[in-house]
């Protein structure tokens, strides 16, 4: 085995751990407990925190997200490996910033959830 081979293989692991951990932290955010509808939930939650502080629109959020999640499922369902850079850092970037938003609101998961649940896209 040729060990330039194996730090690549190690490397794409990494990766896609990396992914898979940052799509974790978004669903451990914005998914309530025991409710169905994981990719939408994630991405409106996400749209709805994010959209009036960040220079995007909600729908672009919410598209970015929707994104992400079926690289998520492609990967975990059928082990296809299609994530890009530009993917893992938008990800990265989105958790970030979701995770200052509600570290400033200071209010737990449950009131999170139904203020985010009350709100509308902002365009």
């Amino acid at each position: 085995m040729n060990m330039e081979f194996s730090l690549l293989d190690y490397w794409d692991m990494l990766f896609q751990l990396s992914f898979l951990t940052l799509m974790m932290c978004l669903e451990t955010l914005f998914h309530p407990a025991q409710e169905g509808e994981l990719k939408y939930r994630i991405s409106r939650n996400t749209a709805a925190l994010l959209g009036k502080k960040l220079d995007k629109y909600s729908d672009t959020i919410f598209k970015d997200i929707n994104h992400l999640y079926q690289i998520r499922s492609k990967l975990i369902h059928t082990g296809e490996n299609i994530i890009k850079e530009i993917d893992l850092n938008l990800l990265r970037f989105y958790v970030k910033e979701s995770i200052k938003e509600i570290y400033q609101m200071q209010i737990d998961k449950g009131e999170l959830l139904e203020l985010l649940n009350s709100r509308g896209f902002s365009n």
